[in-house]
């Protein structure tokens, strides 16, 4: 069954359930019968397993002792109430009443049931019967009886919980002392964690929220390939994998009104729930996902990085940016004319495509740099990137700073340069020298009228730390010099963001509509002229901190905090102990880099996986080889190896500093380009170079995809680009 179909087909099959229950019951009343009609009623729901993902109804994180449970159904006077309950191996209850009828059957797991009576005149509990409730086998239990559970095995169960009148409702439930029979009131399970039906928000009424001017966040929690294919305009990618990171950084005030969304699989309900968990207060779920937007009548948007590339075909439009053909440009290479090709890309993309004579100057250094590398007004500056955002920004850029050259864009890039006929380079290093430019007065006096004319503010450091501290509001600290200079010393707090990659792809950093923005680097241009672009494109409250490098300052590129992995501690191998494993036919190794990365390189006979979805891989790995997982940050190798410990019986090892690590070691690395298979690629949205065949069409449609964009965004009338107040 597809993904997105699961939700309408389990509520479908609850919906004619419990139709059936309400019968037996009007029927036959609260009868052993009656119940035991019911237990085989909900036995056969629960055998639709499919309807029942796990990753939509996740288990307690590991070590918790608790269980989670979502409310599946429930009638207003709130009968009927149907729960799926997880709980991990080892959780136990003492015994306890219901004070209602239940039934409880499993989609998977063991629970041990033991069911006691009281003896009337006081007393230890007298066991009477143990069933264990596995799936095909169910159990009900009148309204006295009592019972304790144990859930079983190693892996969490995960059952369905009918009840007669829903648990909120029964405030007079017992529990007992089986050896002494005193009772004394039922709490849940060693703190079990409800987890019931996110609130909804119709497309309607968050569509009139995108207009109420209040902060609000819209969060995807599809993996970046799955949501490159269709999506809200200002919704900003939090995938299932990443989650305890990406969420904490995007959102550093949890009373931001949230609304998350998916393709209709239900994995927004798990990320609302993980919102919920950390104490995000104002979270809600988009009643059925993008489909239903899209069902609306609202514009959906498939690509990466939207809002800003949107904009960037706005800026060409409306600054009117000027470009040159790739004929034109070799024309001009080939004339020796006197010119200068500035690359607005990250090194990472310029040295894997770039423009012959081409020199990498990412985004936010041009305007800080130009007229460093071409001191001459007489050269002519070329800007390109891989399509069309940044060299249209990058351009416009240095046309706003004031730079006397002609400028011009590349038209489409290096994409445009390939289907023109023309050869890129592979392996260019070129890159603007370090230190500051000899032109700084110049550069900074350009950046400050750039900036003035566009409402960006100033602060101190000192208010820039209050501003992040308040909790009214949210604010992001974000350093937009060269992520070497950032690493070299930064204000405590502060996010890295290359000030280009920051306009070009600002929701990897910056998901909440209304929030506000404190940009920082040393001397003040790279800051006001990403701060200019970015109240052009999203109308964010823009600052310009000016002193934020001048007190104490923190070293290293930074870590996230993530307390779910704090407390894991799974056995961890070096590369030399894997590699005598390996050589022995003791391991087997899951590696969770990119699945891009995976292609460039990857431990010998590795399988490729996204953690979350590791269920996956089981029927792949051998019964009688320990497992090692390799991963790019430790938090992720720590979380992966507890979630695929609950699903296997071999032992579940991590390798110490993953892959990279392993190669650092002196151990080889294997590359192939067609694992994983294109389609298998969900965590990245493929550009047309990354693909395995139809790279050349994939580029025309890119480029399509990009012009287009312009009549897309006004049908769907949620971008002011240049009209924000």
């Amino acid at each position: 069954m597809n993904a997105s179909a699961v939700p309408a087909a389990r509520a479908a099959a609850v919906a004619q359930s419990l139709g059936r229950i309400r019968s037996i019951e009007a029927t036959h009343g609260v009868t052993a019968a009656a119940l035991d009609a019911i237990r085989a009623e909900l036995v056969a729901l629960a055998a639709q397993a499919a309807l029942f993902p796990a990753g939509q109804f996740p288990a307690p994180p590991p070590g918790a002792r608790g269980a989670h449970r979502t409310v599946l159904s429930e009638d207003a006077d709130q009968r009927f109430s149907l729960a799926l309950n997880v709980l991990r191996p080892g959780v136990a209850t003492e015994p306890h009443e219901h004070a209602t009828w239940v039934a409880i059957a499993a989609i998977e797991g063991q629970e041990l049931n033991r069911i006691y009576t009281r003896p009337a005149a006081g007393g230890a509990l007298r066991l009477v019967d143990t069933v264990v409730v596995e799936p095909g086998r169910g159990l009900a239990l009148m309204p006295d009886a009592i019972h304790a559970i144990r859930i079983l095995g190693e892996r969490p169960a995960r059952h369905l919980h009918l009840y007669g009148l829903a648990l909120e409702r029964l405030g007079h439930r017992r529990a007992f002392d089986a050896a002494t029979g005193a009772e004394h009131p039922m709490t849940p399970p060693d703190g079990a964690t409800p987890m019931p039906h996110p609130r909804r928000i119709a497309p309607t009424a968050l569509k009139a929220a995108l207009q109420d001017g209040a902060e609000l966040a819209i969060l995807d929690a599809r993996e970046l390939g799955e949501f490159g294919a269709a999506h809200l305009f200002w919704a900003v990618p939090c995938p299932l994998s990443t989650r305890e990171a990406t969420a904490r950084a995007l959102l550093p005030r949890r009373a931001t009104r949230v609304v998350c969304t998916d393709g209709g699989e239900g994995y927004a309900e798990t990320l609302a729930a993980f919102l919920t968990g950390i104490g995000h207060s104002d979270v809600a779920v988009l009643d059925g996902g993008t489909p239903a937007w899209k069902a609306a009548g609202y514009e959906v948007f498939s690509g990466v990085h939207v809002p800003s590339k949107a904009f960037g075909e706005w800026v060409e439009h409306h600054f009117v940016t000027p470009s040159i053909d790739p004929a034109e440009l070799a024309a001009m290479l080939a004339a020796k004319a006197d010119m200068v090709v500035l690359d607005s890309r990250p090194m990472d993309e310029f040295h894997k495509m770039a423009i012959p004579t081409g020199v990498n100057v990412p985004g936010a250094e041009l305007a800080y740099r130009a007229r460093d590398l071409a001191p001459s007004p007489a050269t002519t500056i070329v800007v390109n990137c891989a399509g069309r955002t940044r060299s249209i920004l990058g351009a416009e850029s240095l046309r706003q700073a004031g730079v006397p050259n002609k400028v011009v864009a590349l038209r489409n890039g290096t994409m445009g340069w390939e289907l023109a006929g023309f050869t890129s380079e592979r392996g260019r290093t070129a890159r603007y020298p370090d230190g500051a430019p000899t032109h700084l007065r110049e550069a900074d006096a350009a950046a400050r009228a750039f900036a003035e004319r566009h409402g960006v503010k100033t602060c101190t450091r000192e208010q820039a730390l209050a501003m992040a501290s308040e909790t009214a509001r949210t604010t992001h600290l974000l350093d937009v010099r060269d992520p070497g200079e950032y690493a070299n010393g930064h204000l405590l707090g502060s996010r890295s963001a290359p000030g280009g990659q920051l306009v070009q792809a600002t929701d990897q950093w910056v998901a909440v509509r209304g929030a506000r923005l404190v940009l920082i680097c040393d001397t003040g241009v790279r800051s006001r002229m990403t701060a200019a672009w970015l109240r052009l494109l999203g109308g964010w409250e823009v600052f310009v901190c000016e002193d934020a490098l001048a007190g104490r300052l923190e070293e290293g590129q930074g870590r996230p905090s993530i307390p779910e992995a704090v407390s894991l501690k799974p056995g961890t191998l070096t590369p030399p102990e894997l590699a005598v494993l390996l050589a022995e036919g003791g391991a087997q190794v899951i590696q969770l880099s990119r699945s891009i990365a995976f292609r460039e390189g990857h431990i010998p006979n590795a399988h490729w996986g996204i953690r979350g979805r590791l269920a996956k891989l089981v029927p792949a790995l051998s019964s009688d080889r320990r497992v090692v997982i390799a991963a790019d940050q430790d938090w992720v190798a720590r979380l992966a190896a507890a979630e695929l410990q609950a699903l296997v019986q071999v032992p579940v090892r991590v390798l110490g500093g993953g892959a990279a690590a392993w190669s650092a070691a002196g151990f080889p690395l294997l590359a192939d380009r067609f694992t994983p298979a294109d389609e298998d690629c969900a965590d990245w949205y493929l550009r047309a170079y990354d693909r395995n065949s139809g790279q050349e069409a994939a580029m025309r449609e890119y480029l399509a995809w990009e012009i287009d964009l312009v009549q897309a965004i006004e049908r769907d009338g949620d971008a002011r680009f240049g009209a924000w107040p």
